[in-house]
């Protein structure tokens, strides 16, 4: 994991599309000891995702406190998904 010296916080990825990934959307992973704040997923949109190898979960997702907005999907199992924006203090 990443250094807990380290804080990342504030973090928004905004409009993006990713159409027929032949694996899993990827990776979100932060120190769980010092966990990532305020990271927004703002209209991140996998289509027809694969699921190998994170599984119907879809991402690997530890250390972080996100939320997933305006019509992000999948949404990261670590992640609140709404329609409005809710953030972690």
């Amino acid at each position: 994991p990443p250094p807990t010296t380290v804080q990342w916080t504030n973090i928004t990825l905004r409009n993006i599309r990713v159409r027929n990934p032949k694996q899993s959307p990827g990776v979100i992973y932060g120190n769980p000891q010092k966990p990532m704040q305020n990271v927004v997923l703002d209209n991140v949109v996998v289509s027809h995702p694969g699921r190998r190898p994170w599984g119907s979960e879809f991402y690997k997702c530890e250390g972080v406190r996100g939320a997933a907005v305006h019509g992000t999907s999948p949404v990261p199992p670590c992640f609140n998904g709404s329609s409005g924006l809710q953030l972690f203090v």
